[in-house]
Protein backbone atom coordinates (compact mmCIF):
# COMPACT_ATOMS: atom_id res chain seq x y z
CA UNK A 1 0.00 0.00 0.00
CA UNK A 2 1.57 3.47 -1.22
CA UNK A 3 2.07 5.94 2.22
CA UNK A 4 -0.33 9.20 1.90
CA UNK A 5 1.71 12.19 1.46
CA UNK A 6 0.05 15.32 2.79
CA UNK A 7 -0.58 18.39 0.25
CA UNK A 8 2.19 20.54 -0.53
CA UNK A 9 1.11 23.34 2.13
CA UNK A 10 1.22 20.66 4.73
CA UNK A 11 4.61 19.53 3.16
CA UNK A 12 5.73 23.33 3.33
CA UNK A 13 4.61 23.73 6.98
CA UNK A 14 6.29 20.81 8.51
CA UNK A 15 9.55 21.90 6.82
CA UNK A 16 9.22 25.37 7.98
CA UNK A 17 8.37 24.12 11.82
CA UNK A 18 11.46 22.07 11.29
CA UNK A 19 13.64 25.40 10.55
CA UNK A 20 12.24 27.34 12.90
CA UNK A 21 12.96 24.42 15.73
CA UNK A 22 16.30 24.11 14.83
CA UNK A 23 16.80 27.72 14.64
CA UNK A 24 15.80 28.47 18.13
CA UNK A 25 18.35 25.42 19.09
CA UNK A 26 20.72 27.33 17.63
CA UNK A 27 19.53 30.61 19.08
CA UNK A 28 19.60 28.98 22.72
CA UNK A 29 22.78 27.17 22.54
CA UNK A 30 20.65 23.73 22.85
CA UNK A 31 22.66 20.62 21.03
CA UNK A 32 20.68 19.50 18.02
CA UNK A 33 20.09 15.80 17.34
CA UNK A 34 21.18 15.56 13.67
CA UNK A 35 20.51 11.79 14.00
CA UNK A 36 16.24 12.08 15.14
CA UNK A 37 16.15 14.60 12.70
CA UNK A 38 17.12 11.96 9.63
CA UNK A 39 15.48 9.17 11.30
CA UNK A 40 12.35 11.67 12.05
CA UNK A 41 12.22 13.93 9.07
CA UNK A 42 14.45 11.67 6.23
CA UNK A 43 12.31 13.52 3.51
CA UNK A 44 13.80 17.11 4.77
CA UNK A 45 17.08 15.98 6.06
CA UNK A 46 19.10 16.93 3.21
CA UNK A 47 17.46 19.93 2.79
CA UNK A 48 18.12 20.86 6.64
CA UNK A 49 21.77 19.96 6.44
CA UNK A 50 22.08 22.35 2.91
CA UNK A 51 20.09 25.26 4.44
CA UNK A 52 22.05 24.83 8.03
CA UNK A 53 25.03 27.04 7.21
CA UNK A 54 22.66 29.97 6.04
CA UNK A 55 20.48 29.61 9.59
CA UNK A 56 24.01 29.74 11.07
CA UNK A 57 24.94 32.92 9.46
CA UNK A 58 21.85 34.68 10.02
CA UNK A 59 21.95 33.43 14.15
CA UNK A 60 25.43 35.13 14.35
CA UNK A 61 24.44 38.22 12.50
CA UNK A 62 21.16 38.20 14.76
CA UNK A 63 23.45 38.37 17.61
CA UNK A 64 25.75 41.38 16.13
CA UNK A 65 22.94 43.47 15.75
CA UNK A 66 21.52 42.50 19.31
CA UNK A 67 25.34 43.09 20.46
CA UNK A 68 25.45 46.84 19.17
Amino acid sequence: MPTVKPPNDDLESVFADLLVEIEQRLRSGRPIDWDAYRSNYPDYFDELLRLLPTLVELNRLDNVWEDQ
